[in-house]
């Protein structure tokens, strides 16, 4: 898919001589409003982190801090782990998720690597401010920073994050974020843990990410952009080391550049894996 951003008046009338004026206008109009969008969601994000932390919360003296929700700890969950899928694509994936804080405010760091057979690394990095607001809920908002090996000469992104995470009804673990940058886009994580004894656990999950608006140069279709149906089982040497097993089913859009290195071009493809990894839990 070919798509052309104009950013100026000077710009357009170099690069569209003879083009109807009208396509001008409209083009630069199109420009300011991106930098208005932008610089709105910068005051949404900077207002919700100011609101979330001016809300009071009811912590006694530090010599009943601990009955309040006011200790601080610490939890670090690192996978590192490899995957083949059906056509040959061998992947390695590793994930790091640390928070650091108390029961009411809380830092996330959540970074990811991923390396597929014969193309470059896809990398990401997020910090989220995380306030409780609920028995099993928290807001979260931050920063995103990511590398994606599909965007030819704009592979680096900073999205704006605001999002829930928490403890749905029948114990499903879930995540819902909106990232806004030039690609406006909403992901979600459901998983639930699922004893078979008390070492080996069954893990189904389910992600899904969904484009409401793409802005960038080489842009994606709007709707489903990836989905995953997977079930991961581990076994649990202790509660620090965990080797485990996991197979499903993925689909996902992306760009793929030409030979001749000109032409990029959208494409879906869907594919069954498994994989192999060891999990990390301190």
């Amino acid at each position: 898919m070919n798509r052309i951003h104009l950013k100026s008046i000077g710009l357009t009338s170099i690069r569209l001589q003879g083009m109807h004026w009208q396509s001008i206008y409209l083009s630069n109009l199109y420009g300011a409003n991106v930098w208005r969008i932008a610089a709105a969601i910068v005051l949404l994000v900077m207002s919700m982190v100011l609101m979330l932390a001016a809300i009071p919360v009811h912590a006694a003296t530090a010599g009943d801090a601990h009955l309040h929700g006011g200790e601080v700890y610490q939890r670090t969950d690192v996978h590192l782990g490899w995957q083949t899928q059906q056509h040959d694509h061998d992947t390695l994936q590793g994930r790091l998720e640390s928070r650091i804080g108390t029961d009411q405010h809380k830092l996330y760091l959540d970074a990811s690597v991923e390396k597929t057979q014969s193309e470059p690394s896809e990398k990401s990095l997020s910090a989220l401010y995380s306030r409780n607001m609920t028995t099993f809920w928290d807001v979260q908002a931050g920063m995103r920073y990511r590398h994606q090996a599909d965007q030819p000469n704009a592979s680096d992104r900073y999205d704006a994050v605001i999002g829930i995470n928490g403890l749905a009804p029948y114990f499903f673990e879930t995540k819902a974020h909106l990232y806004m940058g030039k690609q406006l886009q909403v992901a979600v994580e459901f998983e639930r843990d699922l004893l078979l004894t008390q070492r080996f656990i069954v893990q189904p999950y389910v992600e899904a990410n969904v484009i409401l608006h793409d802005a960038s140069r080489h842009a994606l279709d709007r709707g489903l952009s990836e989905f995953t149906l997977g079930v991961q089982t581990r076994y649990e040497i202790n509660k620090m080391f965990m080797p485990y097993w996991e197979f499903g089913y993925r689909y996902q859009q992306q760009l793929q550049q030409q030979a001749e290195q000109t032409h990029v071009e959208q494409k879906s493809e869907s594919n069954w894996f498994t994989g192999l990894g060891m999990r990390f839990l301190f």
